[in-house]
């Protein structure tokens, strides 16, 4: 059997949109004190892009379970509705990725 050895970069897009009314300065100074040292959107922004993408992660700690695609998840359980942060709204497919081979 031949083993041959694969280089693969993939590129997700995905758009990431928050309420700046709800992500105050107060918000990220409380959310600093028990989770990470973020200070503006486009750093919680990446968190959230990259839980969601690379972890697969539904709810992210701090902040809930953001909708997908404007609506809430269809996975979300009649009891974990009050973990949804409609503040938050995650834009993914991920079947749209660029894929470069080496």
């Amino acid at each position: 059997m031949k083993t041959l050895k694969i280089e693969m970069t993939r590129r997700d897009k995905v758009k990431v949109e928050l309420d700046e009314s709800y992500f105050t300065d107060e918000w990220f100074e409380e959310f600093r004190e028990f989770f990470y040292d973020f200070y503006d959107l486009e750093q919680l922004a990446e968190h959230i892009a990259y839980n969601i993408v690379h972890n697969n992660a539904t709810f992210i700690e701090g902040v809930g379970t953001p909708l997908r695609d404007g609506e809430k998840p269809y996975w979300l359980s009649e009891s974990e509705e009050k973990q949804l942060n409609k503040h938050v709204n995650v834009i993914f497919n991920p079947y749209d990725t660029d894929v470069e081979y080496e």
